[in-house]
């Protein structure tokens, strides 16, 4: 950040919104068998690969009802309910939940939060391609040949107009 960007609690308070954005990000977990498994009547054999998605998760219909496809910041926000009597804490799960859950997810939203906040206001960017990458899903979803972006500068703001965050 550029030393006329300072951070505020109000400044983090805005970048809460930004939070949204990246609960469209985060998505799957992959392990293997480690002996025969039974799981609802089916066999599930040594040494398989078994995935959990957690964008399967959430996409389920009975968690929220707008489009998964959609753009929709909010979808996971705590004031939202989509589905009344669905709420739970286990519905939005990209770094894990309960006793498991990863001890730095405050840590990662914030870096990422600011990360975005900073890529918006210092910069115009755009695909390096005319096309939509092709998507891979597995282990999480990523463009198969990565993703190429241009990044044009902007100018800095007038004297007293800086973004303090």
């Amino acid at each position: 950040m550029t030393p006329a960007c300072r951070v505020s609690q109000a400044g983090m308070a805005w970048c809460m919104g930004v939070e949204g954005l990246f609960g469209l990000c985060f998505q799957v977990f992959c392990g293997q068998v480690v002996h025969l498994a039974s799981l609802q009547g089916y066999q599930i054999p040594k040494g398989w690969s078994v995935m959990y998605s957690i964008r399967d998760t959430h996409e389920t219909a009975a968690v929220y009802r707008s489009p998964p496809e959609g753009f929709d910041p909010e979808r996971f926000s705590a004031a939202r309910e989509d589905a009344p009597g669905t709420s739970g804490r286990f519905h939005y799960i990209p770094f894990g939940g309960g006793a498991r859950s990863c001890l730095g997810q405050e840590l990662a939203q914030a870096v990422l939060q600011l990360l975005a906040v900073e890529l918006v206001r210092t910069a115009r960017w755009e695909l390096a391609t005319s096309a939509f990458p092709a998507m891979q899903t597995v282990p999480i979803v990523h463009p198969v040949d990565g993703l190429r972006l241009l990044f044009h500068p902007l100018a800095p703001p007038a004297s007293g107009n800086e973004l303090h965050l």
